[in-house]
């Protein structure tokens, strides 16, 4: 039976040492381009400056106002009118006015056009991040993916040189034809398993290029970031806290709020009405300029008690975001930290397994392993490498959702 030496191999494919710098740097490099190509960035992009001119708007002269009307009168019935000559008479009226509101209005318009470009900023980098966040997840999941296959693909290669081996050993009659086929079907597993795999892969590679603005994306993906650095986490806390996407909005939330207040209560300010009128009767007519006052005393009284309830509301909610901040940053760092644990246990009984195929190989050629012990020890040992791998990338999403503040 042909030599089965696929340990060396799989310690050369999970512990080998790349370059750390170009695997960061490419990502780095996925992150940027889909940064410039995302559809939803661009999007958001026009609605930002939508809502801005949708909010401006107040700031334009508003009531414009032309009125017109042509009124005569016909014949009169009250019988001493009758015999009155031109006893019809025809008038003519035109009124053309604008509205006016005094500058303070308007001066608060501008005050909140200034921290509404603040809010529509602040939305727009929560996007970026989830965006971003997303993007990077899925580099991660291709990474873990791919490892996956070129281990799957090492089991394979040794399954196959056992299939080739046991049909030897089959038509000279030394085993049977249900041993033969218990290493038919290993290798058949295998093969099913690493075309699902590919799958996997093609699906988050879809994923990346949707991010992309459906252009398709490349990754070199032998290694992860580095897993001993982390910044201590008081430290990650503050980071969180100055540069969490959710409470910034939340805080410039909250400061245009402020101003719509502002701007609500000056709407009660008079509105002045100036124009031009004129009359215009067969034989005479009037020429001259009016000018009015509208005075919204009450109309507007509830809309203020409103926006006061909307900023301690949107106050409440800020207070509650930083609150969930330091608990989640606490809850991730704390998960990490275990998963750190396990992972060194992890690589260590794996090192002991340095000699681990000579010893399957003595057993089953002196007869003291089955094929099918040969097989469960062989699934046994994939098995181990597997939650290897989940368990690195899990660390590696936890660590993702921890410095998402510093992308």
């Amino acid at each position: 039976m042909k030599k089965i030496n696929f340990i060396s191999s799989i310690f050369y494919l999970l512990f080998i040492s790349f370059s750390l710098s170009a695997q960061n740097e490419n990502i780095e490099r996925i992150l940027r381009q889909i940064e410039q190509y995302n559809t939803d960035l661009k999007a958001f992009t026009r609605l930002k400056q939508a809502r801005y001119y949708d909010s401006m708007k107040e700031k334009s002269l508003t009531g414009l106002h032309i009125e017109s009307n042509y009124l005569f009168l016909g014949k009169p019935g009250f019988p001493h009118l009758e015999n009155v000559p031109n006893n019809r008479h025809n008038f003519y009226n035109l009124k053309i006015g604008q509205e006016f509101r005094l500058p303070r209005y308007y001066k608060s318009i501008d005050s909140r056009g200034k921290q509404l470009r603040n809010y529509l900023d602040a939305q727009e980098i929560e996007i970026r991040q989830k965006v971003l966040l997303e993007a990077k997840q899925h580099c991660y999941r291709l990474i873990h993916t791919n490892k996956k296959i070129r281990l799957v693909k090492i089991f394979k290669q040794e399954a196959e040189k056992l299939v080739e081996a046991y049909d030897t050993l089959f038509n000279i009659g030394s085993v049977s034809i249900l041993e033969q086929q218990k290493a038919v079907i290993l290798d058949l597993d295998f093969e099913n398993e690493l075309n699902q795999l590919e799958i996997e892969k093609l699906e988050i590679q879809h994923d990346l290029a949707l991010l992309n603005g459906n252009k398709h994306i490349y990754l070199d993906d032998q290694v992860y970031e580095p897993n001993s650095f982390l910044l201590p986490m008081d430290l990650i806390q503050k980071q969180a806290l100055d540069n969490d996407v959710t409470y910034l909005k939340y805080e410039q939330d909250i400061l245009l709020g402020e101003e719509q207040l502002q701007v609500t209560k000056r709407a009660n300010l008079p509105v002045l009405d100036l124009g031009y009128s004129m009359q215009v009767e067969e034989r005479w007519s009037v020429h001259g300029i009016y000018a009015g006052l509208n005075l919204p005393l009450w109309s507007n009284k509830r809309n203020v008690k409103a926006n006061k309830l909307e900023v301690h509301y949107r106050q409440y909610l800020m207070s509650n975001q930083k609150q969930m901040i330091q608990r989640e940053v606490f809850d991730l760092y704390s998960k990490l930290m275990t998963i750190e644990r396990y992972l060194t246990k992890y690589e260590v009984s794996l090192a002991k397994l340095e000699h681990y195929e000579q010893t399957l190989e003595i057993a089953l050629d002196l007869g003291e392993m089955t094929i099918q012990d040969y097989v469960n020890n062989l699934l046994d040992y994939k098995e181990m490498h597997f939650k290897y791998l989940d368990m690195e990338y899990e660390y590696h999403h936890l660590k993702n959702e921890l410095m998402r503040w510093y992308l």
